[in-house]
């Protein structure tokens, strides 16, 4: 579930900005957004891959997990305040 709505958020990112980057707060939430989609999707390949690995490396896996999912975290975290200042911003300028 969580890939198909990762795919179909890219779409529509896609059909709205042509990934044109823009400047300033703009800029950010593009970044922003592309880093929740491409930090979820190794956290979902890590996760599926973690059943499959054993020994050192499956402790290694476990911890760039942990990491990867925190860094989605955070980036999930700053872009629904990143989306308030887009949307603010259209409608007073």
């Amino acid at each position: 579930m969580h890939a198909l709505t990762g795919g179909l958020a890219l779409t529509v990112l896609v059909a709205h900005t042509g990934m044109h980057m823009g400047g300033g707060l703009n800029r950010a939430l593009l970044l922003t957004f592309l880093a929740v989609v491409a930090t979820g999707g190794m956290v979902g390949i890590a996760t599926a891959s973690s059943g499959r690995v054993g020994g050192p490396s499956a402790a290694a896996l476990h911890r760039a997990r942990l990491w990867l999912m925190g860094s989605h975290w955070l980036f999930l975290w700053l872009f629904p305040v990143l989306v308030a200042f887009h949307v603010i911003a259209v409608y007073y300028f």
